[in-house]
């Protein structure tokens, strides 16, 4: 029960660090795209509504030289190769007769991209555009540009040269274009629209463009900003429930705390309090119980502690205890001290070629064999997988050598079958042992690490035998 509660415990904190960091990150990076989708969605409507007016604004900054009766019926025309506004030359696609003048001024005074394009009708003559730092080559369309305040990333005009064909046929089957573009090394937001004569007829195009890189910039900044305060506000509710849920996991551990002490075979003798949370409580309730059945039963408690459920063998808990009590019986009566180590020899290839089943069943006709030769001065503990661990309390060497002489005959009797012991048919056992009288100056561990490299030893000679290391 004290394991499940520690794991519960490591569990809970777990999932609720889990739980918090999940749910931060889905709120802030939901909030986040849907803040920068609709920021972006509505900057992107203000540019279309400020570049159709840019339209009409470029139109009539163009006009602004005519005559005050003709101005207001100025429709575009082409004539003898060149495009014009009304009487207002815009050109024919040549630097020289280029009127670029209107377009620098509206760019410089408003910050807005603007050109004119003449539809031409000669498709089968149009190559291709050559590479460009800002922009790959690319499929010309029947539009040529006449006009405007663009420069390539070389500063450099683009009159006479054609528009992309994608955006051409845009124009040609809705009579506009809408998207961005790269533009010496900044994104533009432009529409292109068609620009037809007093017949209804597309003569050329007009694209005015804004510059949305810093639109971008601000963007992110407000986003960031938001995601920033929405960040805080998550963290600050994680803290909250984090506060909320600790007085809990203390209960946990409290519950832990009372657990590890039964498990040591001591009652506490204070309840748990059965007040407060629901649940808490009732877990208090049970625990509470678990201890009222125990009082009055500690030996048989600590007993059922310290055996091995597998062999009925003490387990290390109780060879711990007994341990220190041999040890401190022999230093004060000045008597021999003796810790043994039993290893199954080749017991992993036994496991492997038989079965875990079949291992068990070893174990423990092992283990019957070694509880016959437990007395008051010798105790008997199962110590790990396939090794065993014995106490001896006031023998001499001669007396260990028989008991060590006996636990071999007692397994070799056995006759356990073990093909693949490389040893021998049967399942043997090696033994190493270390024993002495111990001073003020001696350690248990100290017998345990003689008692493994004899134990080592024995197996380096070929195994199924013992030795005996005394102590000085």
């Amino acid at each position: 029960m004290k394991d499940k509660v520690k794991r519960i415990i490591y569990s809970i904190k777990f999932r609720i660090a889990m739980l918090c960091v999940l749910f931060a990150v889905v709120v802030i990076t939901s909030v986040t795209y849907s803040m920068w989708h609709s920021t972006s969605d509505a900057m992107i409507n203000m540019v279309e509504n400020m570049l159709e007016s840019d339209i009409n604004y470029v139109q009539d900054y163009i006009g602004a030289d005519m005559d005050a009766k003709e101005r207001p019926f100025a429709t575009w025309n082409v004539s003898d190769g060149n495009i014009y506004y009304g009487s207002v030359l815009i050109g024919d696609g040549t630097e020289e007769k280029a009127n670029i003048d209107p377009f620098l001024a509206i760019e410089k005074k408003t910050g807005t991209f603007s050109y004119v394009f003449m539809r031409t009708y000669n498709d089968d003559e149009l190559g291709t555009v050559p590479s460009t730092p800002t922009q790959e080559g690319y499929k010309q369309g029947h539009y040529l540009r006449i006009a405007g305040s663009t420069k390539n990333p070389d500063g450099k005009s683009i009159v006479g040269t054609y528009i992309e064909k994608s955006i051409a046929d845009s124009l040609d089957k809705k009579g506009e274009y809408v998207g961005e573009s790269n533009v010496d090394g900044g994104i533009i937001y432009c529409i292109y629209k068609a620009l037809v004569n007093s017949d209804g007829q597309t003569v050329g195009a007009m694209v005015v463009g804004r510059n949305v890189s810093e639109l971008d910039g601000v963007i992110r900044e407000s986003v960031g900003r938001s995601s920033a305060i929405i960040f805080f506000a998550v963290a600050i509710l994680i803290i909250f429930i984090i506060v909320g849920l600790s007085s809990w996991t203390k209960s946990l551990r409290k519950v832990d705390s009372y657990l590890r002490e039964i498990q040591d075979g001591y009652i506490p003798e204070a309840p748990l309090p059965e007040k407060g949370d629901a649940e808490i409580s009732d877990l208090y309730k049970s625990v509470n119980s678990v201890m009222e059945s125990l009082k009055g039963k500690p030996t048989m408690f600590k007993e059922k502690n310290e055996t091995d459920e597998m062999t009925g063998l003490m387990n290390k808990a109780g060879i711990g205890r007994v341990s220190m009590e041999f040890f401190e019986y022999c230093k004060k009566e000045q008597k021999p001290f003796g810790i043994e180590i039993i290893d199954i020899d080749s017991f992993a290839k036994y496991n492997e070629a038989y079965g875990r089943e079949a291992g068990d069943s070893c174990i423990r006709e092992i283990a019957d064999a070694l509880s016959s030769i437990e007395s008051e001065n010798v105790a008997v503990a199962r110590y790990g997988t396939g090794e065993f661990t014995i106490l001896y309390r006031g023998m001499s060497k001669e007396d260990i050598d028989e008991y060590m002489e006996k636990i071999k005959n007692l397994i070799n009797e056995k006759n356990i079958k073990h093909e693949y012991s490389g040893t021998s048919g049967i399942v043997t056992v090696s033994q190493g042992v270390s024993l002495g009288v111990p001073s003020e100056e001696s350690r248990i561990g100290d017998y345990l690490i003689k008692a493994d490299e004899a134990l080592y030893s024995v197996k380096k000679r070929g195994k199924n035998g013992y030795r005996a290391f005394v102590m000085f």
